[in-house]
């Protein structure tokens, strides 16, 4: 890998979806197993409360990580496609999501609640991640000082 490719925005980008997958990984074993073991209820509904947390961090993670993907790959080939590759992504996960929520209401499966708690959990937990890492990318970037003869830009 050269360092061009090392530097480029869509590098940067890939280096976060580990770092918040990982996150995502451990917020979902942690609270998969808080859920379960403090779900009052029969065993069963302990093990499918559990399993219905984890697997809505598991959705919401690779949903962003689908997201990160196809925006680096777009980046890749043409920035003028970051913008309608990005939306079309969007709007096919949540299509997606919402089918396949819609379709466990349909069931009644009792591991529904946790499912999605489990998303909006996995979502905050990936959106901590990446705010925390540009923060910390961004106090190491240089200042950016006004070149000299270049006027500062000014609102209108």
């Amino acid at each position: 890998m050269t360092d061009d490719v090392a530097e480029s925005p869509s590098a940067l980008g890939l280096g976060l979806c580990l770092r918040a997958a990982a996150v995502c990984a451990a917020v979902g074993l942690i609270g998969g197993t808080a859920v379960a073991l403090g779900h009052f209820g029969k065993d069963d509904s302990r093990l499918t409360a559990g399993v219905g947390f984890t697997a809505g961090v598991v959705i919401a993670a690779a949903s962003f990580l689908l997201s990160s993907l196809v925006i680096a790959w777009a980046d890749t080939v043409d920035r003028r496609m970051i913008l309608p590759v990005g939306l079309m992504t969007y709007v096919f996960k949540i299509v997606v999501i919402g089918m396949v929520v819609f379709g466990i209401a349909r069931r009644d499966w009792p591991g529904l609640t946790p499912l999605l708690w489990g998303i909006a959990v996995g979502a905050a937990s990936w959106i901590v991640a990446q705010a925390t890492w540009t923060y910390r990318w961004a106090q190491s970037q240089p200042e950016i000082l006004p070149q000299p003869g270049i006027p500062p830009m000014r609102g209108k």
